[in-house]
């Protein structure tokens, strides 16, 4: 099991839209996503984890079954932030 942990600064962006965009991106690609702008959790496919926004900072917490680059999650994440 790999467990790892991700932040995301998001001074200045909307988090309800982020957070929209990638829950309906999250459901088109079998990913559960439950929770709010203040934390949530999600779960898919041997991966699950939760986040927590305070402050503008978005800290991801992961934990998979399999072998997922870290770098790879955290590409796919930041997407939302730019």
């Amino acid at each position: 099991m790999s467990e790892f942990e991700l932040k995301f600064y998001a001074k200045g962006k909307n988090i309800e839209e982020i957070l929209k965009k990638i829950k309906k991106e999250g459901e088109k690609n079998g990913i559960h996503i439950d929770g709010d702008t203040d934390k949530g959790d999600f779960y898919a496919r041997g991966v699950k984890g939760n986040y927590e926004i305070k402050d503008s900072i978005v800290k991801v917490s992961v934990n998979s079954i399999f072998f997922i680059p870290v770098d790879l999650i955290q590409e796919e994440l930041e997407k939302y932030f730019k």
